[in-house]
């Protein structure tokens, strides 16, 4: 069985991209019962959205030690491990007696959801060639964001017919699931390892860390998974409590989104191999705050409603899927010899941007449309930024 057989790689892309939801899910699929949440530990739903940001810094912290050793010891091993430990946590967050308790069991979900989400990542670095890898990360991104569709509406009619803890419950099963398809199909990819050595590691994430145009890329991947976060965040209370719709009505709203979100995703699978992707980067970030900035102005003057609340989202999903696509693919292939550690800085890094945003988002107990669009603006000048810096890189390479 040799990763160059075109089968082999198939079979690679079918598991990478089943594979790959285990993590998004575990943010997409209970963001819909936030509000019940708030009521069944009795707190506030700014405390309630503190179980997102100890999420990401779980998932941050963990990224950078399984990156760092899965250089070492392979990705196959790893992916096993940690999707052992997300079936097993997932299933005890069911029985969170309290919000410590919620808030704790998430912090390491987060650490353990790290597996599937940053080896999926470094391993297409490892069986694709440069002209395959670009439409490789379309169709990661097509996986990636299915969990954005399917989460919230599932969440949505598992919150309704069951409670929050069905939520869990679907994440337990599924990741047995991929567990077992894991452990029957994916070949080791990480061929040529080496002893893990810190000295050499701590170089290599200096290399990296000085690298202005990777620095760069993160700027714009974080575009996409800061505007996610905040949605996810503010959307729930915005849309059922500021506008009295019902959570099985917002889980159909997001339905909407997957389908334009994904359908994005789709097209730029075609727009690569047609633009340049500084064009379709540099575009994106341009029509996104001028997107912002538009609205804005108008829910300050009018104030909002479903329609002037979800309009300029979508296209700003849209575009920032586009912007997170075009870039990804070129970032893996920066440091190809050690993809492991620059998939986990990668993720690291712009996770971290998210989290940041995540957490300020978390200090408002009551958000409103128009501050929602004021913390994306602010997000997509930092990408705006990152995209100067990036296109130093030869990027067409």
């Amino acid at each position: 069985m040799t990763l160059s057989h075109t089968t082999n790689k198939k079979i690679i892309l079918m598991l990478i991209l089943f594979v790959l939801p285990v993590s998004p899910l575990g943010i997409d699929l209970y963001s819909p019962s936030l509000p019940a949440l708030a009521n069944v530990f009795g707190t506030t739903y700014s405390v309630i959205q503190l179980s997102m940001t100890t999420f990401m810094v779980g998932f941050f912290i963990g990224e950078l030690l399984i990156g760092t050793i899965s250089d070492s010891l392979g990705r196959r091993k790893l992916m096993l491990i940690g999707l052992a430990a997300v079936c097993i946590i997932s299933f005890m967050t069911m029985f969170s007696k309290n919000i410590n308790t919620f808030l704790i069991l998430r912090f390491f979900l987060g650490l353990t959801c790290v597996a599937p989400a940053t080896l999926s990542k470094a391993i297409p670095a490892e069986v694709y060639d440069n002209k395959e890898i670009t439409k490789v990360s379309s169709w990661i991104g097509v996986s990636w964001l299915s969990s954005f569709l399917i989460g919230p509406i599932a969440g949505g009619y598992l919150q309704y017919y069951f409670n929050w803890s069905a939520a869990f419950f679907v994440i337990s099963i599924y990741s047995f699931i991929m567990f077992i398809l894991i452990f029957l199909f994916l070949p080791e990819t990480k061929i040529n390892r080496s002893p893990f050595n810190i000295k050499n590691t701590l170089k290599m994430y200096k290399k990296i860390l000085t690298y202005k145009p990777f620095l760069g890329g993160i700027f714009i991947l974080g575009a996409y998974l800061s505007l996610q976060l905040i949605f996810n965040q503010f959307a729930p209370y915005i849309i059922q409590v500021r506008l009295g719709y019902s959570v099985i009505e917002y889980g159909k709203i997001a339905l909407v989104f997957g389908i334009i979100v994904i359908a994005a995703s789709l097209i730029n699978t075609k727009l690569v191999t047609i633009f340049r992707p500084e064009i379709l980067i540099i575009s994106s970030i341009y029509i996104s705050i001028a997107t912002a900035a538009i609205t804005i102005l108008i829910t300050y003057i009018i104030g909002t409603n479903l329609l002037l609340f979800l309009i300029p989202v979508i296209i700003l999903f849209a575009l920032t899927v586009i912007m997170f696509y075009s870039a990804l693919g070129k970032i893996l292939k920066i440091f190809p010899a050690t993809a492991g550690i620059a998939a986990a800085m990668m993720g690291f890094l712009f996770k971290v941007e998210g989290t940041a945003v995540s957490k300020i988002g978390s200090l408002f107990n009551m958000p409103s449309a128009c501050l929602f669009f004021i913390i994306i603006l602010i997000v997509l000048f930092t990408s705006l930024i990152g995209y100067y810096m990036f296109k130093k890189h030869n990027i067409n390479a």
